[in-house]
Protein backbone atom coordinates (compact mmCIF):
# COMPACT_ATOMS: atom_id res chain seq x y z
CA UNK A 1 0.00 0.00 0.00
CA UNK A 2 2.82 2.38 0.91
CA UNK A 3 4.66 1.55 -2.33
CA UNK A 4 1.58 2.29 -4.42
CA UNK A 5 1.05 5.58 -2.60
CA UNK A 6 4.67 6.56 -3.23
CA UNK A 7 4.42 5.88 -6.96
CA UNK A 8 1.24 7.94 -7.17
CA UNK A 9 2.95 10.85 -5.35
CA UNK A 10 5.87 10.78 -7.77
CA UNK A 11 3.51 10.67 -10.74
CA UNK A 12 1.52 13.61 -9.36
CA UNK A 13 4.72 15.59 -8.79
CA UNK A 14 5.96 14.95 -12.33
CA UNK A 15 2.60 16.04 -13.71
CA UNK A 16 2.77 19.25 -11.68
CA UNK A 17 6.22 19.98 -13.11
CA UNK A 18 4.97 19.39 -16.66
CA UNK A 19 2.01 21.69 -16.02
CA UNK A 20 4.31 24.39 -14.69
CA UNK A 21 6.59 24.14 -17.73
CA UNK A 22 3.58 24.51 -20.00
CA UNK A 23 2.41 27.59 -18.09
CA UNK A 24 5.86 29.15 -18.45
CA UNK A 25 5.89 28.49 -22.19
CA UNK A 26 2.44 30.03 -22.57
CA UNK A 27 3.48 33.05 -20.50
CA UNK A 28 6.48 34.01 -22.64
CA UNK A 29 7.79 32.59 -25.89
CA UNK A 30 11.45 33.53 -26.06
CA UNK A 31 11.55 32.92 -29.81
CA UNK A 32 9.10 35.77 -30.34
CA UNK A 33 10.25 38.04 -27.51
CA UNK A 34 11.02 41.58 -28.66
CA UNK A 35 13.61 43.66 -26.83
CA UNK A 36 13.17 47.43 -27.14
CA UNK A 37 16.17 49.33 -28.46
CA UNK A 38 16.92 53.03 -28.41
CA UNK A 39 19.00 54.30 -31.32
CA UNK A 40 21.13 57.27 -30.28
CA UNK A 41 21.85 59.65 -33.15
CA UNK A 42 23.45 62.49 -31.19
CA UNK A 43 27.08 63.48 -30.82
CA UNK A 44 29.62 61.41 -28.89
CA UNK A 45 30.16 64.18 -26.36
CA UNK A 46 26.77 63.49 -24.74
CA UNK A 47 26.76 59.70 -24.84
CA UNK A 48 27.81 59.31 -21.19
CA UNK A 49 24.93 61.55 -20.11
CA UNK A 50 22.52 59.43 -22.16
CA UNK A 51 23.80 56.29 -20.42
CA UNK A 52 23.43 58.00 -17.05
CA UNK A 53 19.81 59.02 -17.73
CA UNK A 54 18.91 55.48 -18.83
CA UNK A 55 20.59 54.13 -15.70
CA UNK A 56 18.26 55.69 -13.12
CA UNK A 57 16.13 52.61 -12.50
CA UNK A 58 17.11 49.46 -10.61
CA UNK A 59 20.62 49.37 -9.15
CA UNK A 60 22.41 52.36 -10.69
CA UNK A 61 25.97 52.15 -11.93
CA UNK A 62 28.58 54.56 -10.65
CA UNK A 63 29.44 57.36 -13.04
CA UNK A 64 32.77 55.66 -13.71
CA UNK A 65 30.97 52.45 -14.71
CA UNK A 66 28.82 54.57 -17.00
CA UNK A 67 31.98 55.99 -18.57
CA UNK A 68 33.23 52.45 -19.09
CA UNK A 69 30.06 51.53 -20.98
CA UNK A 70 29.83 54.76 -22.97
CA UNK A 71 33.43 55.17 -24.09
CA UNK A 72 34.42 51.66 -25.19
CA UNK A 73 35.31 53.01 -28.64
CA UNK A 74 37.46 55.92 -27.39
CA UNK A 75 40.85 54.28 -28.03
CA UNK A 76 44.32 55.46 -27.06
CA UNK A 77 47.33 53.98 -28.82
CA UNK A 78 50.42 53.65 -26.64
CA UNK A 79 54.00 53.85 -27.84
CA UNK A 80 55.90 50.70 -28.73
CA UNK A 81 57.26 48.44 -26.03
CA UNK A 82 60.16 49.96 -24.06
CA UNK A 83 59.83 53.34 -25.83
CA UNK A 84 58.21 54.81 -22.72
CA UNK A 85 58.60 53.15 -19.30
CA UNK A 86 55.57 55.06 -18.03
CA UNK A 87 53.35 53.87 -20.88
CA UNK A 88 54.62 50.33 -20.30
CA UNK A 89 53.57 50.66 -16.65
CA UNK A 90 50.19 52.00 -17.66
CA UNK A 91 49.58 49.03 -19.96
CA UNK A 92 50.53 46.64 -17.16
CA UNK A 93 47.99 48.33 -14.87
CA UNK A 94 45.28 47.71 -17.48
CA UNK A 95 46.30 44.05 -17.71
CA UNK A 96 46.37 43.71 -13.93
CA UNK A 97 42.87 45.18 -13.70
CA UNK A 98 41.40 42.45 -15.90
CA UNK A 99 43.54 39.70 -14.40
CA UNK A 100 42.34 40.71 -10.92
CA UNK A 101 38.72 40.74 -12.15
CA UNK A 102 39.16 37.26 -13.56
CA UNK A 103 40.75 36.02 -10.35
CA UNK A 104 38.14 37.53 -8.05
CA UNK A 105 35.15 36.47 -10.13
CA UNK A 106 36.63 33.07 -11.00
CA UNK A 107 35.44 33.31 -14.60
CA UNK A 108 36.85 34.63 -17.85
CA UNK A 109 36.41 38.28 -18.77
CA UNK A 110 34.89 38.61 -22.24
CA UNK A 111 37.00 40.23 -24.96
CA UNK A 112 40.13 40.34 -22.78
CA UNK A 113 43.34 38.87 -24.13
CA UNK A 114 46.60 39.71 -22.38
CA UNK A 115 48.56 38.75 -25.50
CA UNK A 116 46.39 40.96 -27.71
CA UNK A 117 46.85 43.92 -25.36
CA UNK A 118 50.60 43.35 -25.38
CA UNK A 119 50.72 43.33 -29.18
CA UNK A 120 48.20 46.06 -30.00
CA UNK A 121 49.11 48.37 -27.08
CA UNK A 122 45.73 50.07 -27.40
CA UNK A 123 43.56 50.93 -24.39
CA UNK A 124 40.21 52.64 -24.08
CA UNK A 125 39.68 55.97 -22.33
CA UNK A 126 37.96 54.29 -19.33
CA UNK A 127 40.83 51.80 -19.03
CA UNK A 128 43.33 54.65 -19.16
CA UNK A 129 41.50 56.64 -16.48
CA UNK A 130 41.32 53.71 -14.07
CA UNK A 131 44.94 52.67 -14.70
CA UNK A 132 46.14 56.25 -14.17
CA UNK A 133 44.28 56.36 -10.87
CA UNK A 134 45.75 53.06 -9.74
CA UNK A 135 49.22 54.41 -10.51
CA UNK A 136 48.52 57.34 -8.14
CA UNK A 137 47.09 55.03 -5.46
CA UNK A 138 50.25 52.89 -5.58
CA UNK A 139 52.78 55.73 -5.80
CA UNK A 140 51.11 58.18 -3.43
CA UNK A 141 50.10 55.73 -0.71
CA UNK A 142 50.95 58.15 2.11
CA UNK A 143 48.21 60.50 1.01
CA UNK A 144 45.64 58.39 -0.84
CA UNK A 145 43.72 55.71 1.12
CA UNK A 146 43.27 52.54 -0.95
CA UNK A 147 39.53 51.97 -1.41
CA UNK A 148 37.49 50.29 -4.13
CA UNK A 149 36.59 53.67 -5.60
CA UNK A 150 39.95 55.42 -5.20
CA UNK A 151 41.48 54.53 -8.58
CA UNK A 152 38.63 55.74 -10.85
CA UNK A 153 37.94 58.81 -8.69
CA UNK A 154 41.58 59.91 -8.75
CA UNK A 155 42.26 58.79 -12.33
CA UNK A 156 39.32 60.46 -14.05
CA UNK A 157 39.66 63.48 -11.77
CA UNK A 158 43.30 63.78 -12.78
CA UNK A 159 42.36 63.66 -16.46
CA UNK A 160 39.93 66.47 -15.71
CA UNK A 161 42.81 68.44 -14.17
CA UNK A 162 45.02 67.75 -17.20
CA UNK A 163 42.29 68.93 -19.57
CA UNK A 164 41.30 71.87 -17.30
CA UNK A 165 37.81 70.36 -17.20
CA UNK A 166 35.36 70.92 -14.36
CA UNK A 167 34.93 67.69 -12.36
CA UNK A 168 31.17 68.17 -12.65
CA UNK A 169 31.53 67.84 -16.44
CA UNK A 170 33.66 64.70 -16.63
CA UNK A 171 30.92 63.09 -18.75
CA UNK A 172 32.25 65.17 -21.66
CA UNK A 173 35.84 64.00 -21.18
CA UNK A 174 35.71 61.93 -24.37
CA UNK A 175 35.53 65.21 -26.33
CA UNK A 176 39.17 65.65 -25.33
CA UNK A 177 40.30 62.22 -26.54
CA UNK A 178 42.61 63.61 -29.23
CA UNK A 179 44.19 66.06 -26.79
CA UNK A 180 44.72 63.19 -24.33
CA UNK A 181 46.38 61.13 -27.07
CA UNK A 182 48.63 64.04 -28.04
CA UNK A 183 49.63 64.83 -24.45
CA UNK A 184 49.73 61.26 -23.13
CA UNK A 185 53.43 61.17 -22.24
CA UNK A 186 53.27 64.66 -20.72
CA UNK A 187 50.29 63.63 -18.56
CA UNK A 188 52.16 60.58 -17.30
CA UNK A 189 55.39 62.48 -16.64
CA UNK A 190 53.62 65.21 -14.66
CA UNK A 191 51.67 62.58 -12.71
CA UNK A 192 54.88 60.73 -11.87
CA UNK A 193 56.73 63.88 -10.79
CA UNK A 194 53.95 65.27 -8.60
CA UNK A 195 53.32 61.84 -7.05
CA UNK A 196 57.00 61.57 -6.14
CA UNK A 197 57.10 65.10 -4.69
CA UNK A 198 53.96 64.63 -2.60
CA UNK A 199 54.88 61.12 -1.45
CA UNK A 200 58.32 62.29 -0.33
CA UNK A 201 56.72 65.05 1.75
CA UNK A 202 53.72 63.24 3.19
CA UNK A 203 55.40 59.95 4.05
CA UNK A 204 57.48 61.81 6.65
CA UNK A 205 54.32 63.44 8.06
CA UNK A 206 51.85 60.56 8.05
CA UNK A 207 53.97 57.46 8.61
CA UNK A 208 52.96 55.32 11.55
CA UNK A 209 55.68 53.89 13.75
CA UNK A 210 55.92 50.20 12.95
CA UNK A 211 58.82 47.80 13.02
CA UNK A 212 57.95 46.40 9.58
CA UNK A 213 56.28 47.80 6.47
CA UNK A 214 54.86 51.23 5.72
CA UNK A 215 51.53 52.32 7.07
CA UNK A 216 50.01 55.78 7.09
CA UNK A 217 47.43 57.77 9.03
CA UNK A 218 45.81 59.73 6.18
CA UNK A 219 42.51 60.47 7.87
CA UNK A 220 42.52 64.10 6.73
CA UNK A 221 42.70 63.15 3.05
CA UNK A 222 39.93 63.48 0.47
CA UNK A 223 39.83 63.01 -3.29
CA UNK A 224 39.16 66.63 -4.29
CA UNK A 225 41.73 67.88 -1.81
CA UNK A 226 44.41 65.58 -3.25
CA UNK A 227 43.47 66.52 -6.81
CA UNK A 228 43.86 70.19 -5.90
CA UNK A 229 47.56 69.58 -5.20
CA UNK A 230 47.98 68.17 -8.71
CA UNK A 231 45.98 71.05 -10.17
CA UNK A 232 48.04 73.69 -8.37
CA UNK A 233 51.35 72.17 -9.50
CA UNK A 234 50.35 70.87 -12.95
CA UNK A 235 51.37 73.79 -15.15
CA UNK A 236 54.20 75.15 -13.00
CA UNK A 237 57.83 74.73 -13.98
CA UNK A 238 59.18 72.21 -11.43
CA UNK A 239 62.48 74.11 -11.26
CA UNK A 240 60.76 77.41 -10.48
CA UNK A 241 60.49 79.16 -7.13
CA UNK A 242 56.72 79.26 -7.63
CA UNK A 243 56.59 75.45 -7.75
CA UNK A 244 58.82 75.07 -4.68
CA UNK A 245 56.74 77.58 -2.75
CA UNK A 246 53.43 75.92 -3.57
CA UNK A 247 54.78 72.48 -2.69
CA UNK A 248 56.17 73.66 0.66
CA UNK A 249 52.84 75.31 1.57
CA UNK A 250 50.73 72.24 0.76
CA UNK A 251 51.59 70.32 3.93
CA UNK A 252 50.30 73.14 6.17
CA UNK A 253 47.22 73.52 3.98
CA UNK A 254 46.55 69.77 4.37
CA UNK A 255 45.91 70.32 8.09
CA UNK A 256 44.46 73.84 7.91
CA UNK A 257 41.85 72.88 5.32
CA UNK A 258 40.80 69.93 7.49
CA UNK A 259 40.24 71.86 10.71
CA UNK A 260 38.39 74.62 8.82
CA UNK A 261 36.26 72.09 6.84
CA UNK A 262 37.36 73.76 3.61
CA UNK A 263 36.53 70.69 1.49
CA UNK A 264 33.34 69.60 3.25
CA UNK A 265 31.02 71.09 0.61
CA UNK A 266 31.25 72.22 -3.02
CA UNK A 267 34.56 70.37 -3.36
CA UNK A 268 34.21 70.12 -7.13
CA UNK A 269 33.78 73.88 -7.44
CA UNK A 270 36.77 74.52 -5.16
CA UNK A 271 38.88 72.07 -7.19
CA UNK A 272 38.03 73.95 -10.40
CA UNK A 273 39.36 77.13 -8.80
CA UNK A 274 42.76 75.44 -8.45
CA UNK A 275 42.54 74.25 -12.06
CA UNK A 276 41.91 77.73 -13.42
CA UNK A 277 44.46 79.30 -11.01
CA UNK A 278 41.95 81.54 -9.24
CA UNK A 279 43.05 79.72 -6.09
CA UNK A 280 46.55 78.34 -5.36
CA UNK A 281 48.97 77.28 -2.62
CA UNK A 282 51.36 80.16 -3.20
CA UNK A 283 50.52 82.08 -0.01
CA UNK A 284 51.78 81.00 3.40
CA UNK A 285 49.15 80.61 6.11
CA UNK A 286 50.00 82.94 9.02
CA UNK A 287 50.67 81.50 12.49
CA UNK A 288 47.96 83.70 14.00
CA UNK A 289 45.38 82.56 11.45
CA UNK A 290 46.35 78.91 11.96
CA UNK A 291 46.31 79.16 15.77
CA UNK A 292 42.88 80.79 15.75
CA UNK A 293 41.49 78.07 13.48
CA UNK A 294 42.85 75.38 15.79
CA UNK A 295 41.47 77.11 18.89
CA UNK A 296 38.01 77.16 17.33
CA UNK A 297 38.32 73.52 16.26
CA UNK A 298 39.34 72.49 19.79
CA UNK A 299 36.47 74.46 21.30
CA UNK A 300 34.05 72.56 19.06
CA UNK A 301 35.22 69.09 20.18
CA UNK A 302 32.63 66.95 21.95
CA UNK A 303 33.12 64.32 24.70
CA UNK A 304 33.83 60.70 23.80
CA UNK A 305 36.38 57.94 24.25
CA UNK A 306 37.32 56.63 20.78
CA UNK A 307 39.81 58.60 18.68
CA UNK A 308 38.48 59.70 15.28
CA UNK A 309 40.54 59.47 12.12
CA UNK A 310 41.23 63.21 12.30
CA UNK A 311 42.75 62.94 15.79
CA UNK A 312 44.85 59.93 14.76
CA UNK A 313 46.16 61.81 11.74
CA UNK A 314 46.96 65.01 13.66
CA UNK A 315 48.75 63.11 16.43
CA UNK A 316 50.76 61.20 13.85
CA UNK A 317 51.88 64.46 12.24
CA UNK A 318 52.68 65.95 15.65
CA UNK A 319 54.77 62.90 16.58
CA UNK A 320 56.62 62.88 13.27
CA UNK A 321 57.49 66.56 13.59
CA UNK A 322 58.44 66.54 17.27
CA UNK A 323 59.09 63.84 19.85
CA UNK A 324 59.55 60.91 17.47
CA UNK A 325 61.24 62.80 14.64
CA UNK A 326 64.76 61.64 15.52
CA UNK A 327 64.55 59.45 18.61
CA UNK A 328 62.65 56.36 17.46
CA UNK A 329 64.34 53.22 18.89
CA UNK A 330 65.43 50.80 16.18
CA UNK A 331 62.80 48.21 15.27
CA UNK A 332 60.25 49.32 17.87
CA UNK A 333 56.56 49.66 17.12
CA UNK A 334 54.58 52.57 18.56
CA UNK A 335 50.84 52.70 19.14
CA UNK A 336 48.28 55.44 19.69
CA UNK A 337 47.28 55.52 23.34
CA UNK A 338 45.12 57.46 25.78
CA UNK A 339 47.25 59.59 28.11
CA UNK A 340 44.59 59.51 30.80
CA UNK A 341 43.95 55.80 30.48
CA UNK A 342 40.69 54.66 28.97
CA UNK A 343 40.13 52.36 31.95
CA UNK A 344 40.25 55.30 34.36
CA UNK A 345 37.98 57.44 32.20
CA UNK A 346 35.44 54.61 31.93
CA UNK A 347 35.47 54.21 35.72
CA UNK A 348 34.81 57.93 36.25
CA UNK A 349 32.47 58.57 33.30
CA UNK A 350 30.44 55.49 32.42
CA UNK A 351 27.17 57.30 31.68
CA UNK A 352 25.81 58.11 28.23
CA UNK A 353 26.31 60.62 26.81
CA UNK A 354 29.93 61.02 27.86
CA UNK A 355 31.19 64.04 29.77
CA UNK A 356 34.97 63.74 29.41
CA UNK A 357 37.00 64.64 26.30
CA UNK A 358 38.79 61.31 26.36
CA UNK A 359 38.82 61.27 22.54
CA UNK A 360 40.51 64.65 22.21
CA UNK A 361 43.81 65.79 20.74
CA UNK A 362 45.01 66.49 24.28
CA UNK A 363 44.51 62.90 25.42
CA UNK A 364 46.31 61.11 22.57
CA UNK A 365 49.94 60.29 21.82
CA UNK A 366 52.20 57.53 20.49
CA UNK A 367 53.70 55.22 23.09
CA UNK A 368 55.99 52.25 22.49
CA UNK A 369 54.14 48.96 22.57
CA UNK A 370 56.38 47.85 25.41
CA UNK A 371 54.99 50.73 27.50
CA UNK A 372 51.44 50.48 26.26
CA UNK A 373 50.72 46.85 27.03
CA UNK A 374 51.71 46.73 30.73
CA UNK A 375 50.57 50.30 31.41
CA UNK A 376 46.83 49.76 31.00
CA UNK A 377 45.63 52.19 33.68
CA UNK A 378 48.98 53.66 34.73
CA UNK A 379 50.61 56.97 33.85
CA UNK A 380 54.18 57.24 32.59
CA UNK A 381 55.16 58.72 35.95
CA UNK A 382 54.09 55.54 37.72
CA UNK A 383 56.45 53.40 35.63
CA UNK A 384 59.26 55.92 35.08
CA UNK A 385 61.97 53.96 36.88
CA UNK A 386 65.46 55.51 36.60
CA UNK A 387 63.92 58.36 34.52
CA UNK A 388 63.46 55.89 31.67
CA UNK A 389 60.68 57.94 30.06
CA UNK A 390 61.63 61.45 31.17
CA UNK A 391 62.75 62.52 27.70
CA UNK A 392 59.56 61.16 26.12
CA UNK A 393 57.46 62.99 28.74
CA UNK A 394 59.20 66.27 28.00
CA UNK A 395 59.31 66.11 24.19
CA UNK A 396 55.75 64.83 23.73
CA UNK A 397 54.17 67.63 25.80
CA UNK A 398 52.87 64.98 28.18
CA UNK A 399 51.08 66.33 31.26
CA UNK A 400 53.39 67.58 33.98
CA UNK A 401 53.38 65.51 37.15
CA UNK A 402 51.33 68.18 38.90
CA UNK A 403 48.80 68.33 36.03
CA UNK A 404 48.48 64.55 35.99
CA UNK A 405 47.85 64.50 39.74
CA UNK A 406 45.15 67.16 39.34
CA UNK A 407 43.55 65.14 36.55
CA UNK A 408 43.45 61.99 38.71
CA UNK A 409 41.93 63.89 41.62
CA UNK A 410 39.33 65.47 39.35
CA UNK A 411 38.42 62.04 37.94
CA UNK A 412 37.92 60.66 41.45
CA UNK A 413 35.68 63.61 42.31
CA UNK A 414 33.78 63.38 38.98
CA UNK A 415 34.92 66.94 38.32
CA UNK A 416 34.54 66.71 34.55
CA UNK A 417 35.05 70.41 33.96
CA UNK A 418 38.54 70.35 35.49
CA UNK A 419 39.55 67.23 33.57
CA UNK A 420 38.34 68.76 30.29
CA UNK A 421 40.13 72.01 31.08
CA UNK A 422 43.44 70.13 31.33
CA UNK A 423 42.71 68.17 28.14
CA UNK A 424 41.80 71.31 26.20
CA UNK A 425 44.96 73.05 27.36
CA UNK A 426 47.16 70.18 26.19
CA UNK A 427 45.20 70.13 22.92
CA UNK A 428 46.14 73.77 22.39
CA UNK A 429 49.79 73.13 23.24
CA UNK A 430 49.98 70.22 20.78
CA UNK A 431 48.13 72.20 18.11
CA UNK A 432 50.34 75.26 18.41
CA UNK A 433 53.50 73.12 18.28
CA UNK A 434 52.06 71.45 15.20
CA UNK A 435 51.38 74.79 13.55
CA UNK A 436 54.92 76.05 14.00
CA UNK A 437 56.43 72.81 12.77
CA UNK A 438 54.21 72.78 9.67
CA UNK A 439 54.96 76.41 8.86
CA UNK A 440 58.69 76.12 9.51
CA UNK A 441 59.58 75.48 5.86
CA UNK A 442 56.60 77.31 4.32
CA UNK A 443 57.36 80.33 2.18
Amino acid sequence: MDSLSSKEDVKAAMQSIDDLKQQIRSFVNLEHLKVPMIVYLGGSAHIADVFANLNKGGVPLTKYEVFGAAWVNAAIRLRGAEESPLQDQLLQYVKNYYLDMRKQAEFDVDDFSEDELTQNRTVTLPEFGTALGQYVVDHLSALVPETTSAAPEIGFGLLGVAMNLDNRKLSSLNKYIQKIRDELEDILQKTERICNNLQSMFETLLRRFKSTGNDYENGLSSTFKTLSYFAALWDLDPSSEEYTTALSNIKAAYVYDAITSAWSSHGDQRLMEYCNSSRDYGTRISEEQFDQAFDQWIADQTPGINFGKDIKCLITIHANLSYLSASVPNGETFELEHIIARKRIDAADSSRPRHILGNSLGNCMYLPRGINNPKKDKTLYEINDHNRYSQLIKESQYFSEDEMQKAMQALTASDYESVNGLLRERSRQVAHTLVRALLKDSV
